[in-house]
């Protein structure tokens, strides 16, 4: 999979994770997977508006790069984030977030 870009996926949820919402409107964009992995400490110390945040980065395969990005995404019972970008034009369970332009 040829990716062009990443996005962070970022929740503020209670502190059990029973619920969860995205905590950006505007999902950052970046170059790799490791830039976004690098940056997710910044945003855990900028959002204060929650008592637990939840993070994940993910590839956005070349086939989505236009438009904007769809993620379906849960929370499991134990408490693990399971993230993926999906085709923006099916429907998913998550989030539809727009990523930020360059």
């Amino acid at each position: 999979m040829e990716i062009t870009f990443a996005v962070m996926l970022l929740l503020g949820c209670a502190d059990d994770t029973s619920v969860c919402e995205a905590a950006q409107e505007v999902a950052p964009k970046y170059v790799s997977i490791e830039a976004c992995e690098q940056d997710i400490e910044n945003k855990f110390l900028q959002d204060t508006r929650f008592p637990t945040l939840m993070a994940q980065c993910l590839a956005v395969p070349a086939s989505q790069d236009a438009g904007p990005v769809a993620i379906d995404w849960q929370v499991t019972d134990d408490g693990r984030l399971l993230a993926n970008v999906v085709d923006s034009q099916r429907q998913y369970a998550g989030l539809k977030a727009e990523t930020a332009t360059d």
